[in-house]
């Protein structure tokens, strides 16, 4: 009893699924079958409703006689299901009888009709369309006649009891044409197949146009079970009538003659019709009506409202007083469908390009709510209103490729085809090819296709929403009921070169003669090793609808090539005296190395070695076994062939070139996979090259032409000596490199970089993807560093300190922060501040731990081609060099981005120092460079080093080409040009040794600039330790430039983070001497003194920070320059003398000018009246003539002095009254 019951319930879910599969419809010998849950139409292959072949299983035909199973259209109205109630259903409706039910057409006074299930047809046409669009089922058919394409699209809403027909006719011709009215007739048949049903109905006009609303109505009812049809529309221009049978006249049925009635009422057999009178159509004009076949009175409302105007946006159908999201400013089609029987009136005309017609475009940047007011000819009226919400969504990117299956082999389930989401979409438009349908998710990303009948054709899919349109996806699909391959294979005949063995044959084309695509796997493969004689080559063929096995024979046969040469057994292979016709060398030589010859390698024990450099443009042959040394020249090749390997070396180059395009195999030889540089030029169909094993280069990689596929082998080293580079690109690269840069043995602080694509991560690149606590954590020596922070995220543990060695700048900040994940973080993206000891073999501990050399590395896709990068308003930003090449500062685009830029010496600040910033600023025709760089850095910017920049003021970008990569190695650019004017003041430690180091610099520049603070003054770029800057204007300048001195300019020095510890301030003078400055000195403000500065020598000055705390204030020092106009001018005629201005004096300042006096050095002596000495200073004078300022202690009270001033060793002696006010 128990499975009796399974059974049964198993039977039930299987009905209820083939049930649910049967709802949507399906087409059926060019019939189409639309099936709701309580409407099921036939559509026949001439438009007609009515199937002209029996329905298919699942349906509920109804007719009688020859027509049984055929299926014009059926309700239930009472909604209760088929086999419910009484009557259960109704209908069909017009086939029982005479099945009549068509549609005509009459242009310019002849009648055209299809009718009677397509047994009278007049019209040529085609069900074009099937799709499921949400909850509704259409069906499209189209035909044309005397110029008039007819296009009428059926839908049958899945849970109603009605179906609407809207027809478009088109003007295709020249002309104009006149006089136009289109019909629809049927002769109802409602009850017919009920118990006790008669032909007989009730047959009312119910409305009938001109009338305010612009109904026409006019319905059939069953005398029994009072089964309805209703064939109506709200349109002005349709007029329904009652009367005849076989009407074909649609002029008579809209004026109502010929015996047709257009009000009232009777009970007969007769049809009933609707008709449209279409004034003309101009030249490839469209109109379109809709009316509705309502089969419940229940629907007859909602069924007649579907057929008045509808309202589009952008293509999308929205509900009247609907809202829809738009992209500000962004131009909008407003659209009307079914609109042509009124004039239409926009109104606001904010944002409308017009205000009157069924279309218009707005373009709003306000939420506007838009309104068409259409009148028709009646009188009536219909208002259509959507709100157009602008700034909720955005304009459409690009759909991508459409997913699902190319071949499909019939027959077959349905099908899925799907894009990825559009992000804001919100409507897709699909395409199918004809006789394939839409039975699921039409509208959506995702459709499910129905396949009943062989087809190759195009699937398209676009996206919308309230402001655009995508592009258009295509897949080209095929479905065959194509049996398993059929499938041709011809044998193959070829040839081997004289003195071979075999050769290489690459197979034919088979011969597929059907329509599916057919994938074939060879045993042996094609290009395959054949030897002489005859080889069976077997086959499996493929397609979607199964495989068969073929085979096929191969046959190889020696023939003499004149244009074969072997090597002798001696001499170099770059002699075209080396190489002759015969296997042993012997034989007619060469004319040239040229494009039609084969040159193989033999009779040398299979090791064959460069003399020369070498260049072939026809094929090496070098074979299994042999090796092809390269040894420390260039090898120039198009071709090579067999299974032998190069060996390089790293003063070794090699160059891919050729013109025949295709691919050409690179195999060097295990442990001699290296070569200095690596250059491919190949052109023709398809050029490329791939490295098939291991490949170290010590030079230059050059891509001209082609594609360099890497194989994931190749390695671009760095040493001591140099650093490999990627030369502009103009080919393309495919496939990862590992790109290394040499970290030579220093304690320091460094800006890195990865010039490589990918996610390796900072752990996996430059930590070898060990940690300390890792089973080896120094994977391999000489790789690598320690980046260290904690104990977790892929830091290394150092053991006295847990200091973060990783940093990435923040610009809100202008700060390194500190890097939290080394497991996360990719190596490759962004510039990071790193502190590097050595290799991971260094122990980590404190600062006294010696370092030693290390290389670093990352591997991913070389990057190439125009790399952008954003700069931040405000703050520094940190940029890493995109390439594995040195690129010129100077030549790279800048927007709103100043021309100076910051790298990182790590060899700044002494023994001890961890580096220091070096400033490359842009005077105007050069780079001033502060300080002077210990490291060889220079306006290029190298492989792997990052460097920072600073906006103009707005966010800006820095745009890195190809075309930006140097050939320049790094050197210090010049210091300073031939017209740089100005004062350097570098801040130096003094070693334990006695000998002094560079922390710090800070320039000023005298010339044309202004002495405003603005983008030719770069600000100070904090260092880890001691400080040196300018402060001016509130701001802290790393370089300043200003404007010829004339009277006195005063540098505001600034020191901070100094020590307790000695130092030295080095004044060095840049072409002062052409300058307008005359003089200067250095005050103390600790100490109190002044220092004469030499405008032609450096001055160096010792200083120390003690326990003082005014000994490291950083407004200790500033400098003050006597510009030519500050001091009286003196007569060329005066000769050796001394004075002193001003006198009297003002303030604490006065200035001793040296007129033509010996050099030496001056003791300067200020005594009162009373002999009593006041003030005394030395004063260095170079010789000759030169101002020297003084800063007294005290301000002088008011009374008579005198200035003396001695040189012993000159035997000077000067006593200067001096007034004092």
């Amino acid at each position: 009893m128990q499975s009796k019951i399974l059974i049964q319930i198993f039977l039930l879910l299987v009905l209820k699924v083939v049930m649910i599969e049967k709802v949507i419809g399906q087409i059926v010998s060019s019939n189409a079958y639309l099936k709701g849950n309580y409407v099921e139409v036939g559509i026949g292959p001439c438009g007609t409703y009515g199937s002209s072949v029996d329905a298919p299983a699942g349906y509920h035909p109804r007719g009688n006689g020859l027509f049984e199973k055929r299926l014009g259209f059926i309700a239930d109205p009472n909604k209760d299901g088929w086999d419910v109630g009484s009557p259960n259903y109704c209908g069909d409706y017009f086939v029982p009888g005479t099945p009549e039910e068509g549609f005509g057409i009459q242009i310019n006074g002849v009648n055209y009709n299809n009718n009677l299930l397509c047994s009278e047809v007049s019209i040529t046409g085609s069900i074009t369309d099937y799709k499921i669009s949400g909850t509704n089922i259409l069906g499209t058919w189209s035909g044309a006649i005397a110029g008039v394409q007819i296009t009428t699209v059926t839908t049958v809403p899945l849970n109603d009891v009605f179906f609407i027909s809207e027809v478009t006719l088109k003007n295709t011709t020249g002309a104009t044409i006149n006089n136009i009215y289109y019909m629809r007739n049927v002769d109802p048949d409602n009850e017919v197949t009920l118990p006790g049903g008669v032909y007989t109905t009730n047959n009312f006009v119910v409305a009938q146009n001109p009338n305010i609303g612009s109904k026409a109505l006019v319905s059939a009812t069953g005398l029994n079970y009072g089964c309805y049809l209703g064939l109506g529309t709200l349109d002005c221009r349709a007029r329904v009538a009652f009367g005849g049978f076989s009407n074909r006249n649609p002029a008579a049925v809209w004026n109502g003659t010929g015996g047709l009635s257009q009000s009232g009422s009777t009970i007969n057999d007769i049809a009933i019709a609707i008709a449209f009178k279409i004034n003309s159509l101009a030249p490839g004009e469209s109109t379109t009506f809709r009316f509705a076949h309502v089969l419940s009175a229940a629907d007859l409302e909602r069924a007649l409202n579907l057929t008045v105007p509808t309202l589009q946006v952008n293509g999308i159908p929205v509900d009247n007083n609907g809202t829809v999201d738009v992209c500000a400013g962004v131009p909008v089609p407003l659209q009307i469908i079914n609109g042509s029987a009124y004039n239409f009136t926009w109104s606001p005309s904010t944002g409308l390009n017009t205000t009157t017609g069924l279309s218009v475009i707005a373009t709003v940047n306000a939420s506007t709510k838009y309104t068409a007011a259409g009148v028709d000819a009646c009188g009536s009226n219909v208002s259509l209103s959507v709100t157009l919400n602008p700034g909720s969504t955005s304009v459409l990117g690009t759909i991508g490729a459409i997913s699902g299956p190319a071949s499909i082999c019939l027959p077959a389930a349905n099908q899925t085809y799907s894009v990825v989401p559009v992000p804001n979409a919100t409507l897709y438009e699909w395409t199918v090819p004809a006789g394939v349908s839409i039975v699921g998710g039409d509208g959506t990303n995702s459709v499910t296709l129905s396949f009943t009948l062989p087809v190759t054709g195009t699937v398209s899919v676009k996206a919308r929403n309230g402001c655009s349109v995508t592009n258009t996806s295509t897949l080209t699909i095929n479905a065959s009921t194509t049996n398993p391959p059929v499938v041709t294979f011809n044998d193959v005949n070829t040839s081997a070169p004289l003195g071979g063995s075999g050769i290489n044959v690459t197979y034919p084309a088979p011969i597929n003669s059907g329509s599916i695509p057919v994938t074939y796997i060879y045993s042996p493969a094609s290009g395959s090793f054949f030897p002489l004689g005859s080889t069976i080559v077997n086959v499996t063929a493929s397609n979607s609808c199964g495989s068969v096995i073929k085979s096929f024979t191969v046959t190889v046969t020696e023939t003499p090539d004149p244009n074969v040469y072997y090597s002798k057994a001696s001499g170099d292979l770059h002699n075209l005296l080396t190489w002759g016709v015969n296997p042993d060398g012997s034989g007619a030589n060469p004319s040239d190395f040229g494009s039609l010859k084969t040159f193989n390698l033999v009779n040398r024990g299979g090791v064959y070695t460069l003399t020369g450099n070498w260049t072939v443009e026809g094929i090496i042959v070098n074979s299994a076994g042999s090796q092809l040394q390269v040894n420390g020249y260039t090898l120039s090749i198009a071709a090579i062939m067999g299974a032998g390997t190069i060996t390089g070396s790293t003063a070794s180059n090699l160059v891919i070139k050729g013109s025949a395009g295709g691919n050409l195999t690179l195999n060097f030889t295990s442990g001699g996979g290296s070569l200095n540089d690596l250059t491919l030029n190949r052109t023709g169909a398809s050029p490329s090259a791939t490295v098939a094993s291991a490949l170290n280069i010590y030079g230059v990689l050059t891509v001209t032409n082609g594609t360099l596929n890497t194989g994931n082998f190749i390695t671009l080293k760095s040493n001591a000596a140099n650093t490999a580079r990627v030369a502009p690109v103009t080919g393309s690269i495919s496939g990862n490199a590992t790109v290394e840069r040499y970290i030579p043995a220093r304690r320091a602080w460094r800006i890195m970089c990865a010039p490589v694509g990918g996610a390796q991560t900072i752990n996996q690149a430059w930590q070898e993807g060990a940690t300390t606590s890792s089973a080896v954590p120094d994977p391999n020596p000489g790789f690598g560093t320690h980046i260290t922070e904690g104990l977790a995220d892929g830091f290394d543990h150092n053991p006295v300190s847990a200091m973060s060695s990783i940093k990435k700048y923040i610009s809100a900040t202008d700060k390194w922060l500190a890097l939290t994940n080394t497991n996360v973080n990719t190596v490759n993206s962004d510039a990071f501040f790193l502190f590097v000891r050595g290799d991971r073999g260094v122990s980590l501990g404190y600062n006294n731990v010696p370092p030693n050399n290390t290389v670093l590395r990352a591997t991913g896709t070389l990057k190439t081609g125009n790399q952008s990068f954003p700069v931040n308003a405000v703050g520094f930003t940190a940029i890493p060099n995109p390439f594995a090449s040195p690129i010129d500062f100077a030549t790279l685009t800048r927007t709103n981005v100043q021309n100076n830029f910051y790298l990182w010496d790590p060899k700044l600040g002494g023994g001890t120092g961890a580096g220091a910033y070096v400033l490359f600023s842009f005077n105007g025709s050069s780079y001033d460079v502060s300080p002077a760089p210990v490291s060889p850095e220079s306006q290029y910017i190298q492989s792997g080093q990052g460097f920072l920049v600073r906006s103009t003021g707005s966010a800006g970008s820095l745009l890195i080409k190809e075309s930006d990569k140097s050939a320049t190695a790094a050197t210090n650019v010049f210091r300073s040009s031939a017209t740089t004017k100005g004062l350097r003041a570098t801040l130096q430690v003094v070693n334990k040794d006695k000998t002094t180091a560079v922390l710090d610099e800070s320039f000023t520049s005298y010339g044309a600039f202004s002495n405003k603070v603005d983008n030719m003054d770069p600000v100070k770029l904090e260092n880890i330790n001691e400080n040196i800057g300018i402060s001016r204007d509130g701001q802290t300048l790393m370089m300043e430039r200003r404007q010829e001195v004339t009277g006195n300019d005063t540098i505001h020095l600034q020191l901070w983070n100094t020590v307790q510890r000695e130092y030295v301030l080095q004044l060095s003078p840049v072409n002062l001497s052409a300058s307008t400055i005359i003089s200067g000195y250095l005050e103390d403000a600790y100490l109190h003194t002044t220092t004469p500065i030499s405008l032609s020598e450096l001055t160096k000055v010792s200083f120390s920070v003690d326990e003082n705390a005014a000994s490291a204030n950083p407004n200790r020092f500033r400098v003050v320059l006597v510009g030519k106009n500050a001091l009286p001018a003196i007569s060329s005629a005066v000769k050796g003398l001394i004075r002193l201005t001003p006198n009297p004096i003002t303030g604490k300042t006065i200035n001793i000018q040296f007129i033509v006096q010996p050099k030496g050095t001056y003791q300067i002596e200020l005594v009162n009246t009373m002999g009593q000495v006041m003030y005394q200073a030395k004063v260095k004078h170079a010789g000759g003539s030169a101002i020297q300022t003084l800063q007294l202690t005290n301000n002088m009270s008011k009374g008579v002095y005198r200035m003396r001033v001695t040189n012993a060793a000159a035997g000077i002696k000067y006593a200067i009254p001096v007034l004092s006010n």
